[in-house]
């Protein structure tokens, strides 16, 4: 559906990603400036989410902290 609205150069960011394996490949192969960004929440991922996660190139990776909306499990985020 987005196809529909942006350009395929459109750069765009998967904002905490967390998804199966293919759903990367397959918004890359519609817009090829993709990009996918983590966050401590990575450690709560089911086994196909770390499937899926292995698959992004480390090139289109990003890491996020959200903080304070998205701890590591265990910690507390503060944003100061």
């Amino acid at each position: 559906m987005a196809q529909k609205y942006l350009e395929k150069e459109q750069p765009i960011q998967l904002h905490c990603f967390s998804c199966e394996p293919g759903v990367f490949a397959a918004w890359r192969k519609v817009f090829p400036q993709v990009y996918a960004s983590i966050s401590g929440m990575v450690a709560r991922y089911n086994p196909r989410q770390k499937q899926g996660l292995r698959e992004i190139p480390l090139d289109r990776l990003l890491l996020e902290t959200d903080s304070p909306y998205l701890p590591i499990v265990g910690k507390v985020n503060r944003s100061h």
